[in-house]
């Protein structure tokens, strides 16, 4: 369906918009959509290693620097909203850092991690005369997640993490009796 010549990460499919990556290794990505009813492509955003579509196929979460072009020493990574089809305006969800933005499946809330603490943010969004507005829902503590993979159950009442077990220390007994004499 998609051929490129450079990788190319599929990342989202919501109606008639998928949603994927496109770059080399060792770069950051460019995120496109592309129609399979008419197998156009259009590029959304550059410089970006993620991005997620609304559950209504108009909006698209991503992480980004805070100068969308900075060439300059990099800033923390935030989570912003744009329009997917032509979208030149930036609205900032997260309060500090984030990554891994994810959309509820109702579209009324966008969850993502404050990137240095890893705590789970769970933010409102609205749209209101076609700008979006957020507001801080509530936040877990912080080191929930161990990795930034974690899914929101669709009545928002549960989350899927993966918890890495405490460090544990394991005394071997008599551990040279097994070993063969030479």
């Amino acid at each position: 369906m998609l051929r490129d010549d450079r990788r190319i990460v599929p990342i989202d499919w919501v109606g008639e918009h998928l949603l994927f990556l496109r770059g080399g290794l060792g770069s950051e990505f460019e995120c496109w959509n592309f129609s399979p009813k008419d197998r156009t492509r259009r590029k959304v955003l550059e410089n970006v290693d993620d991005c997620k579509l609304s559950p209504d196929g108009k909006w698209v979460a991503f992480p980004a620097r805070e100068n969308l072009n900075a060439s300059t020493s990099p800033g923390p990574l935030r989570v912003y909203v744009t329009k997917l089809e032509g979208g030149q305006a930036y609205y900032q969800v997260s309060e500090n850092s984030g990554v891994a933005a994810q959309w509820s499946q109702d579209g009324k809330e966008i969850y993502y991690l404050e990137q240095s603490t890893l705590t789970l943010v769970r933010v409102g969004a609205t749209i209101s005369n076609g700008v979006p507005h957020f507001k801080v829902l509530d936040k877990s503590s912080p080191n929930l997640v161990a990795q930034i993979l974690y899914a929101v159950s669709p009545d928002k009442k549960r989350i899927l993490i993966e918890r890495i077990p405490e460090p544990t220390v394991v005394v071997v007994t008599n551990f040279a009796d097994g070993l063969q004499k030479k």
